[in-house]
């Protein structure tokens, strides 16, 4: 019933425990498929040993994350396709729960999981993907503690290591992007999922633990930095309707701005120079696809604003719920100066309000 896709590029290290983890699955009607991406290590000789029942799909070179996933995606043999990142561990009911959501719920075409922290696991990892009208992308509670969060909702985005969709939704959407290589790559995705009218549903009992930033070193790394910037303005210019990128410029400005500023504080300001030069390279293929991007839109443009703008509310809401002294207050005015009404702001973002299910 299920097709499990894990790329890996020199992840031996962690395939043992994410591939055992899934041997001890409640529900046992699945394949796993692990994408090796020219790893340089042990990663196949360890997968054929141990774990023969897995299929391996080897590439020669290192293409990316999201050529290697579509790779896995083009084997899968089954109506549902869960990506899982090889640095995670899931717990035995993970798929069960999954497929329960999708029983429950046959309005939805994709399911993201509660990801936690794999070394500290009292600490979440992410509630689901949300996104801003500037152009960012976060994962909603991260470093919160990890009992937060409890109810399904919906969800803007699926993050691509931990996320199960429906099969068809790529046959109707196309594959993840290859140019995007890595990060990004599933919130390009998932706005075509938005754009068509389908849902992602949050669902907090498919639990995943992960250690985050393993192939690209840290996601602050120079590599990791470089990519994200590229990739979030590629985003915007592919999916954005000429309108809203026009009527929303001074967001994009204003977070694409504090974006640069973390680079600089992170000590990566030349990586984020040289993503803006990837945007440059990539610009005159991105607009071609841009017009491709029509023939997903099935909502208005009004619709797809009104759903960043709920995502960013629901960002808004946690950040105040969370900030202290200066950046409470500047998180307050971005807030009413933006027209975001946060009603109820400073309430648990857990509330039994936000029970969508």
């Amino acid at each position: 019933m299920f097709s499990i896709v894990i790329p890996n590029y020199n992840g031996c290290q962690f395939l043992d425990l994410c591939l055992t983890s899934l041997q001890a699955q409640s529900l046992k009607h699945f394949e796993v498929i692990v994408v090796d991406n020219g790893s340089s290590d042990d990663s196949i000789t360890f997968v054929q040993n141990h774990f023969p029942h897995v299929k391996i799909v080897p590439l020669e070179t290192n293409t990316g994350f999201a050529h290697a996933t579509n790779r896995g995606i083009a084997c899968a043999q089954h109506p549902f396709i869960a990506l899982l990142n090889n640095d995670t561990e899931v717990t035995p009911s993970w798929l069960k729960n999954v497929q329960s959501a999708f029983c429950e719920r046959p309005d939805i075409s994709c399911v993201t999981s509660k990801m936690i922290d794999f070394h500290d696991r009292l600490v979440l990892g992410g509630a689901g993907d949300e996104y801003t009208r500037g152009g960012l992308a976060a994962k909603l509670g991260r470093g919160l503690p990890a009992v937060e969060f409890q109810q399904r909702r919906e969800a803007f985005s699926a993050c691509a290591g931990a996320s199960v969709f429906r099969a068809n939704l790529f046959k109707e959407l196309g594959l993840l992007d290859e140019d995007f290589f890595a990060n990004y790559e599933d919130i390009d995705f998932s706005l075509r999922i938005r754009a068509a009218g389908h849902k992602i549903l949050y669902v907090p009992d498919a639990v995943v633990y992960h250690v985050g930033g393993a192939t690209l070193e840290g996601v602050t790394s120079s590599k990791a930095v470089s990519l994200a910037t590229r990739n979030m303005l590629s985003v915007l210019i592919k999916n954005w309707p000429s309108t809203l990128l026009i009527r929303f410029l001074p967001y994009i400005i204003m977070h694409q701005t504090l974006w640069f500023f973390l680079c600089v504080k992170q000590g990566r300001t030349l990586s984020h120079l040289k993503g803006i030069l990837g945007v440059i390279k990539q610009l005159q293929k991105t607009l071609r696809k841009r017009q491709k991007q029509h023939e997903f839109r099935k909502i208005s443009d009004n619709e797809f604003i009104e759903l960043i703008r709920c995502s960013e509310r629901r960002l808004l809401k946690l950040k105040l719920r969370t900030s202290r002294g200066l950046q409470h207050s500047l998180v307050l005015l971005y807030a009413r100066l933006s027209g975001l009404c946060l009603t109820g702001a400073t309430e648990s973002i857990t509330s039994n309000k936000r029970h969508i299910a």
